[in-house]
């Protein structure tokens, strides 16, 4: 546990430590995408970035089929999060990649679910 001070405290609680837990917060130059998997038409894009620029998304298909190219001509340093609007990707999964002027570049999995 990162805090020794409080893991007896959180474990008396019911509170078990997982190093492997999604965490909340990209780490410094990543990016997460919630919910995942998506049914309801809108994610979010977490992107925690080093240095500011120029940031680019490409959402491809499973088969490398490019279906949209976002372009954010400056984003500040820091997390970020930017809506994004899935309503008209079919189910499925698809990747986002990210990249940038400073070189930080990521790979998430998004998967699209049918509506209920």
């Amino acid at each position: 546990m990162a805090n020794a001070e409080i893991a007896p405290m959180l474990e008396s609680v019911g509170f078990v430590y997982d190093p492997n837990a999604i965490q909340e917060n990209p780490a410094s130059g990543g990016f997460k995408i919630y919910p995942n998997p998506s049914s309801n038409g809108l994610v979010n894009i977490s992107i925690n970035l080093k240095k500011a620029g120029q940031v680019n998304f490409i959402i491809a298909d499973l088969s490398g089929r490019i279906i949209n190219k976002l372009q954010f001509e400056v984003m500040l340093p820091g997390l970020t999060n930017l809506p994004y609007n899935t309503a008209s990707l079919k189910p499925g999964l698809y990747t986002i990649t990210f990249m940038n002027q400073a070189g930080e570049t990521g790979t998430e999995k998004l998967l699209i679910r049918p509506e209920n």
